[in-house]
């Protein structure tokens, strides 16, 4: 826990408040201004929205295009648009668009595919409908890579919440 001599005190309770933090997911940023999917945009007053979602392997984060692509135990991908909380239950979902995976969906074949590693071509497709999803669906965070007029999905290995 000490990592040198000079101030022990100091070094422990450090490390004891890290020790408290790690596992505890947070949200964060607070805001209004939507985008809800049509089944939570009339009970708008019954949910909180958040831009961010921390936890100890991932950050998902709503302000761009950057930290807020994930993949759920489907192996869907999301574009993440919006954070809500649901003031009656206490449950958090994620509201997005599902990207289309293209065919064929796999980059590379050798030495294996590489939807084994559920690195995939998918496109963000127009006039598609928000969908929510739990928040514990997540599989991983993605990391979105343009590629001819397409994106490759590359799951951030260390993400893994399973």
């Amino acid at each position: 826990m000490l990592r040198k001599s000079e101030r022990p005190l100091q070094q422990l309770a450090k490390r004891y408040s890290e020790q408290e933090n790690i596992g505890q997911s947070g949200l964060k940023k607070l805001h209004t201004s939507g985008p809800l999917s049509n089944s939570i945009s009339t009970i708008k007053t019954s949910v909180i929205q958040y831009k961010q979602y921390t936890s100890f392997k991932l950050s998902i984060l709503c302000d761009g295009t950057k930290n807020c692509f994930c993949l759920l135990n489907d192996n869907v991908v999301v574009f993440v648009q919006n954070i809500v909380k649901f003031i009656s239950s206490d449950k958090i979902y994620i509201c997005g668009y599902d990207l289309k995976t293209l065919t064929p969906s796999s980059f590379y074949t050798i030495p294996c595919s590489s939807i084994d590693l559920n690195i995939k071509i998918v496109s963000i497709g127009k006039n598609q409908t928000l969908q929510i999803w739990p928040i514990d669906t997540i599989k991983a965070k993605i990391w979105l890579i343009p590629f001819k007029e397409k994106y490759i999905a590359v799951p951030i290995i260390h993400s893994y919440t399973q």
